[in-house]
């Protein structure tokens, strides 16, 4: 496969995602903003916080945001440290310094920050997550798009759904240490 940028197009959001996020482990919740879920490091001194920013009508991508702040500081000075779609993820901290961000399904990745305000953010992909399952759901998505819409649409959808799963394997190497389980 090959790796390349992609944007999300309103095609990708108002189409392709209705037939995605049936897929995933968690679903939306439609709180945007607040109150969302915080967690305290062990030491007392920071927050983690997840919480969505948007979910719009049934079917609509919805956007999860992580965000760490000094627990003194005011909650409008939170740092957004990663911010995915469809599936919320998951987070926990390790001690003082260190937080996980644990992925629940495949997903689009607009933002992945390693570190904020001295916290180390390490990224791990759920155990049902490896290289196979996501090429898997790739060609599952790619066969329900030829089955459901016409040619020239299903070709636009399929294209779309090519780079979105590789963008997201490129990522999970980069950031969640995916191996290459077909080797």
């Amino acid at each position: 496969m090959s790796f390349g940028n992609w944007s999300r197009s309103a095609a990708s959001i108002f189409i392709i995602t209705p037939f995605i996020a049936g897929c995933g482990d968690e679903g939306p919740e439609c709180n945007p903003g607040e109150p969302g879920e915080s967690i305290v490091a062990p030491d007392q001194m920071h927050i983690a916080r997840i919480h969505e920013t948007f979910c719009g009508a049934p079917g609509a991508s919805d956007a999860w945001v992580v965000s760490i702040r000094n627990k003194s500081a005011d909650a409008s000075q939170e740092q957004e440290v990663f911010i995915t779609f469809d599936y919320r993820p998951t987070f926990q901290w390790v001690d003082n310094k260190h937080l996980v961000i644990e992925l629940t399904g495949v997903s689009d990745i607009n933002k992945s920050d390693r570190q904020a305000d001295g916290i180390v953010i390490n990224y791990i992909l759920r155990s049902t997550i490896t290289e196979d399952s996501i090429v898997a759901k790739l060609k599952d998505e790619q066969h329900r798009y030829s089955n459901m819409f016409p040619k020239d649409q299903s070709v636009l959808f399929n294209a779309n759904a090519r780079k979105r799963y590789e963008a997201f394997l490129k990522w999970a190497k980069d950031y969640a240490n995916l191996t290459d389980s077909r080797h």
